[in-house]
């Protein structure tokens, strides 16, 4: 009986060996398909929160632009942004997000909801810190100076360049009598000191000011302090608050600021936004 059981097994094995082959057989294992490598995506900078139109790499040595939207409108900024723009300090409240609340164009840069900062451009003029390019809404760009670390307003500026009333200007030299050399006028002083001071010195009396908004004029005094120092002054003195508006979690201040400086004092009409914490706004003229 066993002999003939075996017999039938060995029977069926060589009539179907496949179907045993495969009983006994290990599955096969394939490996595990390889990850596709993620495309390779160029750095950015990242100077400030904003962001920076370009690549990373190359140096930076061009403009530095203030560029400003007012009343939450589209402002356009004239720059040089073959290179690509990035934005190195915002001064606004709202942020400023790059291609959505500021962007470039061929040849500008646009602000808009509120963004105000400063943006430089890789290429052009301007650059390696020298100068800050301003914006004015009113007359179109002005430039104004960096001067031993402080930016100082346009507006400031052109009030030292501009002559005092009653000044005459210099007389004319004399005509050269024939076989005279021409006489050669004297270059013209520099408006702006080469090696400025400290902040000026303060000198104002604030009774007349409701408590809660002396922080903020102080910050705003303390403001025209450092750009009157920067530019030669020794001191400034509040001649007199025309307006002190709260607003925006701060106040609005018109005023009358005199600046002594070496050669005579100046009278410097201030606007100021400030909060208690910083300055908003601070223009002059």
């Amino acid at each position: 009986m066993r002999n003939a059981i075996i017999m039938a097994a060995s029977v069926a094995i060589l009539l179907n060996p496949v179907s045993v082959a495969a009983q006994y057989a290990r599955p096969e294992t394939r490996p595990a398909p390889r990850p596709e490598p993620e495309p390779v995506r160029p750095l950015r900078d990242r100077a400030a929160p904003g962001g920076s139109s370009a690549p990373a790499g190359g140096v930076w040595a061009g403009a530095t632009i203030r560029c400003e939207s007012r009343n939450n409108g589209r402002r356009e900024c004239s720059a040089d942004t073959r290179g690509g723009v990035r934005l190195v300090r915002q001064l606004s409240d709202a942020a400023c997000r790059e291609h959505r609340t500021w962007g470039t164009t061929g040849n500008a840069i646009w602000v808009d909801n509120g963004c105000r900062g400063e943006f430089q451009t890789r290429y052009g003029g301007g650059g390696h810190g020298g100068h800050v390019v301003v914006e004015n809404s009113s007359s179109g760009p002005s430039t104004a100076a960096i001067i031993g670390g402080v930016a100082v307003a346009g507006g400031l500026i052109a009030l030292l360049a501009k002559p005092s009333k009653g000044s005459k200007p210099a007389p004319a030299p004399p005509p050269a009598q024939p076989g005279q050399p021409q006489p050669v006028a004297p270059p013209p002083a520099p408006a702006l000191p080469a090696a400025p001071a400290g902040p000026a010195k303060i000198s104002a009396s604030l009774g007349g000011v409701t408590p809660d908004a002396r922080p903020a004029l102080g910050m705003c005094l303390n403001d025209a302090a450092r750009q009157i120092g920067a530019t030669g002054g020794s001191e400034i003195k509040l001649d007199r608050l025309d307006d002190v508006a709260p607003g925006n979690g701060g106040f609005r201040f018109r005023m009358m600021l005199v600046g002594i400086y070496p050669d005579k004092p100046r009278v410097i009409p201030t606007f100021c936004r400030a909060t208690p914490t910083k300055v908003v706004e601070l223009t002059f003229g």
